[in-house]
């Protein structure tokens, strides 16, 4: 029996790539999306960061055939076998608006 949804926002399967910069290291790599959200995204990564450890990510997303990039700030908030989900801590009005446009063209 699959488990009831805990999470306030949909996410989306959404495969694209992220520049991730640690806050704690001077570590920047393409890492591939699995899912996003508003709330936040799950990378996949062979080496996943140190939950709570605060990150910064350039989101490379495509919204009618344009590239829209993201700068959000976040923090690990889940590690597991494949990868580390990210929780959106600062995003800003721009950012959120080109965020929710892009879900927004993906559940249609």
């Amino acid at each position: 029996m699959a488990q009831p949804e805990k999470r306030a926002d949909k996410r989306i399967p959404y495969e694209h790539t992220v520049v991730f910069r640690s806050e704690t290291t001077i570590m920047e790599s393409k890492l591939d999306i699995s899912n996003i959200s508003m709330s936040g995204v799950y990378v996949l990564t062979k080496h996943p960061l140190d939950l709570g450890t605060k990150c910064s990510l350039e989101i490379k997303l495509r919204k009618d055939n344009q590239l829209v990039i993201l700068l959000v700030g976040g923090v690990v908030s889940r590690v597991d076998d494949n990868g580390q989900g990210v929780e959106f801590i600062e995003v800003g009005e721009e950012n959120s608006a080109k965020l929710q446009e892009v879900l927004s063209l993906k559940t249609h």
